[in-house]
């Protein structure tokens, strides 16, 4: 559902003070059913029937206060633009919303789907004497990522070889080894942090209020404090 606006400053415009009211019902009523039917504020000959109220007097009454203007084929509702949600910004709210269904529907499916975690934990010993679980414990790394990482590298790549080798070698090296099965730990870990969240850019609306969903799909609370200027 995609609500309308009339603004409260319309109480003091002349243009609307001064219509029929016939022509005040039919301008109200044909807004109404441009957001609905999302046609950007335009009105063609053929759609009079469908809008409840109107009729070419009520349309020729509200050209000649200003509030609407004539085309080739219908009429164009002035203010539309600034004051009503357009067309393709409602698509992006439908995009949005798609979007963040769609994205909890295949959340859920994962949860549903995904392996039960198993009992024993994996002990490997690191170069400090401590297990590998004790060493995740204590810096809050995945299970699974190797010592080299733990060992101070943070988010930079660790060496795919040894201090010995630093462009690699073919010849038999054990230091050589544990640091490829390092680098491929970490790009594994990599590949399954989540992407950051996408900043929120607001999209004001007439009232002031913004009309862009946030990063969730959630409608967002803000309001821009100069919108009544």
């Amino acid at each position: 559902m995609t609500d309308a606006r009339i603004p409260e400053r319309y109480l003091l415009d002349r243009r609307v003070a001064r219509l029929s009211d016939a022509a005040f019902r039919a301008w109200v009523t044909a807004t109404l059913w441009s957001v609905a039917n999302r046609t950007d504020g335009r009105v063609d000959a053929a759609d009079v029937p469908l809008v409840p109220g109107l009729n070419t007097d009520a349309a020729d009454a509200l050209v000649a206060a200003g509030l609407w203007s004539a085309s080739d084929d219908g009429w164009i509702i002035k203010g539309f633009e600034d004051e009503q949600t357009s067309r393709s910004e409602l698509q992006a709210l439908d995009d949005a919303r798609r979007h963040a269904r769609e994205r909890k529907r295949a959340q859920r499916e994962r949860e549903r789907t995904a392996p039960a975690e198993p009992q024993s934990r994996d002990r490997h010993v690191t170069s400090h004497g401590m297990s590998r679980e004790t060493t995740q414990a204590r810096t809050g790394q995945a299970p699974g990522v190797g010592s080299a990482l733990v060992d101070g590298w943070g988010d930079a790549p660790p060496p795919a070889s040894c201090s010995r080798h630093p462009n690699g070698t073919d010849a038999p090296c054990g230091a050589c080894g544990r640091a490829r099965v390092a680098r491929e730990e970490w790009e594994a870990a990599e590949a399954r942090r989540p992407d950051p969240p996408r900043p929120h850019k607001h999209a004001w609306a007439g009232d002031g209020t913004c009309f862009r969903p946030d990063s969730d799909g959630q409608p967002c609370l803000a309001r821009r404090e100069a919108a009544s200027a």
